[in-house]
């Protein structure tokens, strides 16, 4: 990972220092693996090498940057610049008061995130990867007469059987609870073959997420086959829209409004970014961008569907996922 390229990039935009807060743009910039309880700040300047703040209990340290470990915030407020860009979404209000008592603030959380839309190689491969572990999770993935919950447990130990994290808590669904919950909580219902299924899930890879969605359909119910092969024909549609220039909102519309004319609720959006975190902003569309699109439809107490894929935004998009197979 080349992270002085990445510095460089954020300091192109910049117009004054930032202080990066949020873990994951931590990880982005200096390549620092942030424990459970770290809460690293990332001083980046105007040129020059960034500053890693930590706490004196941090174990062993890689990162890109110089290393200050401080105690007490009065520490590193006199190690901060009288004027400083800030991430207002991630950053914890008594330091943001602190910050503020001393010199202006400026909120800089888009500035910051900018950088992180298009991926580079090892990224993109990072994220591949991840797709992969998701493939063989689901390939010996026998889901029926299970409890829901146990189905997403055994989901979530093949990631780390294969290297990897749950990149976001499961989700199975099934019957009804496909059809009333668009991120249901796996419970102790009984996953039975006549009813629809969705399982949503992904693998995080050394810091880097997939989010796949397969449905499950019995195909000798001519409603649940209908269903699905309206998500699939609507999915298709999308994605042949996915290429650099276009906002991700003319996808949105055109989803929505064929979900209305279709007879069908809306309930939720289209897609989103991809990446370090699994819901990454994502607007007009550039090469190297990865996002997903999830189109569904959800009945009420009858079952829903939903498909999932990992989009690579190039001239042709390219559908990472595509390999994953849909559920048998």
């Amino acid at each position: 990972m080349n992270f002085k390229k990445r510095i460089q990039a954020l300091q192109k935009l910049i117009k004054q220092p930032v202080l990066v807060s949020d873990p994951r743009d931590v990880f982005y910039y200096s390549g620092y693996q942030v424990g459970t309880d770290d809460s690293p700040l990332l001083l980046v300047g105007k040129a020059g090498k960034p500053t890693l703040f930590l706490s004196p209990l941090t174990g062993a340290v890689e990162a890109y940057a110089g290393i200050v470990f401080f105690k007490r915030v009065k520490e590193l407020l006199e190690l901060l610049p009288q004027t400083i860009g800030i991430d207002e979404y991630h950053m914890p209000a008594k330091l943001f008061l602190e910050i503020k008592k001393k010199g202006k603030v400026v909120s800089c959380s888009s500035v910051i995130k900018k950088p992180r839309e298009i991926k580079d190689e090892g990224e993109i491969e990072r994220m591949r990867k991840a797709i992969r572990i998701d493939k063989k999770v689901l390939e010996r993935l026998d889901f029926f007469n299970k409890k829901e919950k146990d189905i997403a447990q055994e989901i979530e130990r093949g990631f780390y059987e294969h290297g990897a994290v749950p990149a976001f808590e499961t989700i199975v669904a099934s019957g009804p609870n496909s059809g009333n919950y668009i991120h249901h909580f796996p419970g102790n219902r009984l996953v039975r073959r006549k009813e629809m299924v969705i399982i949503d899930f992904g693998a995080r890879f050394k810091g880097y997420s997939s989010d796949v969605t397969r449905t499950y359909f019995f195909k000798n119910n001519k409603r649940q086959k209908e269903i699905f092969e309206t998500v699939k024909n609507l999915q298709e549609e999308c994605i042949e829209m996915v290429k650099p220039g276009i906002d991700f909102k003319e996808i949105n519309y055109f989803y929505k409004r064929s979900l209305q004319k279709k007879g069908f609720a809306v309930r939720h959006g289209i897609g989103h970014g991809l990446g370090i975190f699994v819901h990454e902003p994502a607007q007009k569309m550039q090469k190297g961008m990865v996002v997903t699109i999830e189109p569904g439809i959800y009945l009420r107490n009858f079952g829903g569907c939903r498909i999932e894929d990992v989009i690579l935004v190039g001239t042709k998009p390219e559908v990472l996922s595509r390999s994953i197979p849909q559920l048998r």
